[in-house]
């Protein structure tokens, strides 16, 4: 994996982690995080675990203070919509995806939410990060 990439992918995790409530931590359930891939689970494994690794290595646990709502489009983009709607309807703390139609999916199905983008640009992790 390249530097590049690495630091992209802690980039997100740093986001998510700002974006993520503060009382998310003293609730008696784990934060969600929606993650809405683009494209299919072996595409997308390595980058999943990076994110994982992450996370873990900021001391959060997955199935103890989040669970990961894994979807995935299967390059079918007309899908990313419905995938994102079905993580807000499930209560996503935190919306990660992948891709910029996912970006622009996220946005207009909800501005409550966080998003936060990886392999998407920066401005997508500011904008994020002023909600």
């Amino acid at each position: 994996m390249s530097i590049l990439r690495c630091l992209t992918i802690g980039a997100v995790t740093l986001a998510v982690l700002c974006a993520w409530p503060a009382s998310a931590q003293v609730q008696a359930r784990p934060a969600r995080i929606a993650f809405v891939a683009g494209d299919n689970e072996a595409a997308t494994r390595a980058i999943l675990d990076a994110f994982r690794a992450g996370l873990l290595e900021l001391g959060q646990i997955e199935g103890r203070t989040y669970v990961l709502d894994i979807q995935y489009a299967q390059g079918r983009v007309d899908r990313l919509p419905e995938l994102v709607a079905g993580a807000i309807g499930r209560e996503a703390d935190v919306i990660v995806v992948g891709s910029y139609p996912g970006i622009r999916a996220a946005k207009q199905a909800t501005s409550k939410v966080p998003i936060a983008g990886f392999s998407c640009g920066l401005e997508l992790l500011v904008e994020s990060l002023a909600r």
